[in-house]
């Protein structure tokens, strides 16, 4: 399903009835929120939301437990990752620039199934312990944030490519050096 660039505002209640819609792509629009039925969409792997006007991450899209790849990039009113995000188990890959992010909650750390995540052009400025439990990571990209430490990513041994740059990160562990 693609509804891209037709100013939609809010989704229809119908949405929630496709019950075999595995690929959804909201990319330009202007939507605000998704209605708490929006999670009765089990079957959706994969769901775009690019340069919405999100207020908030949608809670709803955390009971679909089964999506795979999530794109929420350039919703410059976000701010806030919801704790709820530790219930996509099956996340592979997570996608949040330009966002407005303040900080990462905890439950990313619960994600162990990320393989690629990308929050770069945020305002994030600590990365939780929880981080370093992303051990299929392969691609991370956190850069253009305020981040001044980096935890240590030593058990990462499936990072390919890490992309800091731009960031106020003053000392980085020895243990990095492990990778």
């Amino acid at each position: 399903l693609w509804l891209d660039q037709n100013e939609i505002v809010s989704i229809p209640s119908w949405f929630a009835d496709l019950e075999c819609l595995q690929y959804c792509n909201l990319d330009f629009n202007k939507v605000q929120e998704l209605a708490k039925d929006f999670g009765h969409l089990q079957p959706l792997r994969t769901l775009y939301m690019r340069s919405n006007d999100l207020l908030q991450f949608p809670e709803s899209v955390c009971d679909i437990t089964r999506l795979e790849e999530l794109n929420l990039c350039d919703n410059k009113k976000l701010f806030v990752m919801t704790g709820a995000i530790l219930q996509l188990q099956a996340l592979q890959t997570l996608q949040m620039d330009d966002c407005g992010l303040l900080r990462l909650h905890d439950s990313i750390g619960y994600c162990t199934s990320l393989r690629f995540l990308s929050l770069s052009g945020n305002n994030i400025a600590m990365i939780p312990t929880t981080f370093s439990r992303l051990w299929k990571l392969e691609i991370l990209n956190l850069s253009s944030n305020r981040i001044v430490f980096f935890p240590p990513v030593c058990h990462m041994t499936g990072l390919v490519q890490m992309n800091l740059a731009s960031n106020e990160i003053t000392t980085l562990s020895l243990e990095i050096g492990d990778l």
